[in-house]
C-alpha cells in the first residue's frame, strides 16, 4: 500500500483489517515454530583454550568456525 486513505472512516477500516491480518500471521508463525520443535542454542562466539596443568593458563582464543580448537577449549 503506497498511500493510506485520507479520510478517517476508511483509515479505521484499513487499520482494523491489518490488525486481523497481523493476528493471523502471528498465529501461523507460532504454529510453525511449535511444529519445528525447540531450537538449539547458538554455539558460543568464542572458545578459550587453556593449558594443561594446575594453573590452566589461557593459551589461545578461537573465533567460532575458525579452525578446530584443542580438547582444552571451553565456551566463553
Amino acid at each position: 500500500m503506497a498511500v493510506p486513505p485520507p479520510d478517517l472512516p476508511r483509515l479505521r477500516t484499513l487499520v482494523t483489517y491489518l490488525r486481523g491480518e497481523l493476528g493471523r500471521a502471528e498465529r501461523a508463525l507460532s504454529a510453525a515454530e511449535e511444529a519445528e520443535g525447540p531450537r538449539l542454542p547458538d554455539p558460543p562466539a568464542w572458545l578459550i583454550e587453556r593449558s594443561i596443568g594446575a594453573g590452566r593458563l589461557q593459551v589461545r582464543v578461537h573465533a567460532r568456525n575458525a579452525g578446530t580448537p584443542g580438547i582444552a577449549a571451553r565456551p566463553y
